[in-house]
Protein backbone atom coordinates (compact mmCIF):
# COMPACT_ATOMS: atom_id res chain seq x y z
CA UNK A 1 0.00 0.00 0.00
CA UNK A 2 1.44 3.59 -0.75
CA UNK A 3 1.53 6.76 1.45
CA UNK A 4 0.14 9.50 0.55
CA UNK A 5 3.37 10.76 -0.19
CA UNK A 6 4.01 8.48 -2.94
CA UNK A 7 0.70 8.66 -4.32
CA UNK A 8 0.98 12.06 -5.13
CA UNK A 9 4.54 12.08 -6.53
CA UNK A 10 3.17 9.58 -8.94
CA UNK A 11 0.28 12.52 -9.66
CA UNK A 12 0.38 14.48 -12.62
CA UNK A 13 -1.94 17.07 -13.48
CA UNK A 14 -2.54 18.38 -16.74
CA UNK A 15 -4.41 21.42 -17.96
CA UNK A 16 -7.37 19.62 -20.02
CA UNK A 17 -8.92 16.05 -20.98
CA UNK A 18 -6.76 16.97 -24.68
CA UNK A 19 -3.24 16.68 -22.72
CA UNK A 20 -3.69 14.52 -20.25
CA UNK A 21 -3.36 11.01 -22.28
CA UNK A 22 -0.67 12.52 -25.03
CA UNK A 23 1.73 9.41 -25.08
CA UNK A 24 0.03 7.33 -22.98
CA UNK A 25 -1.98 4.37 -23.21
CA UNK A 26 -4.65 3.03 -21.82
CA UNK A 27 -7.62 5.82 -21.00
CA UNK A 28 -9.74 4.57 -18.30
CA UNK A 29 -12.91 6.28 -17.78
CA UNK A 30 -14.71 5.83 -14.11
CA UNK A 31 -16.60 8.27 -14.57
CA UNK A 32 -20.07 9.86 -16.26
CA UNK A 33 -19.57 13.65 -16.12
CA UNK A 34 -20.95 15.16 -19.17
CA UNK A 35 -18.22 17.34 -19.88
CA UNK A 36 -16.32 13.65 -20.63
CA UNK A 37 -19.09 12.59 -23.31
CA UNK A 38 -18.38 15.96 -25.29
CA UNK A 39 -14.79 15.30 -26.13
CA UNK A 40 -13.53 14.49 -29.47
CA UNK A 41 -11.99 10.83 -28.80
CA UNK A 42 -10.39 11.13 -32.27
CA UNK A 43 -7.68 13.47 -31.44
CA UNK A 44 -7.22 12.18 -27.91
CA UNK A 45 -6.66 8.87 -29.83
CA UNK A 46 -4.19 10.31 -32.18
CA UNK A 47 -1.99 11.99 -29.44
CA UNK A 48 -1.75 8.50 -27.59
CA UNK A 49 1.29 5.84 -27.76
CA UNK A 50 0.30 3.07 -29.80
CA UNK A 51 -1.12 0.58 -29.63
CA UNK A 52 -4.04 2.89 -27.72
CA UNK A 53 -6.51 1.58 -25.79
CA UNK A 54 -9.75 3.34 -24.59
CA UNK A 55 -11.51 1.43 -21.85
CA UNK A 56 -15.16 2.98 -21.57
CA UNK A 57 -16.37 1.52 -17.82
CA UNK A 58 -18.93 4.29 -18.15
CA UNK A 59 -20.52 3.74 -21.83
CA UNK A 60 -20.20 7.65 -22.30
CA UNK A 61 -18.46 7.68 -25.27
CA UNK A 62 -19.88 6.67 -28.88
CA UNK A 63 -18.40 3.71 -29.60
CA UNK A 64 -18.84 3.26 -33.43
CA UNK A 65 -16.16 6.73 -33.67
Amino acid sequence: MCSGKENRSRLTIAKSAYEAPKGRTPLRFVTEWDEFQKLDYAKIFAGMQKPAFIFDGRNITDQAK
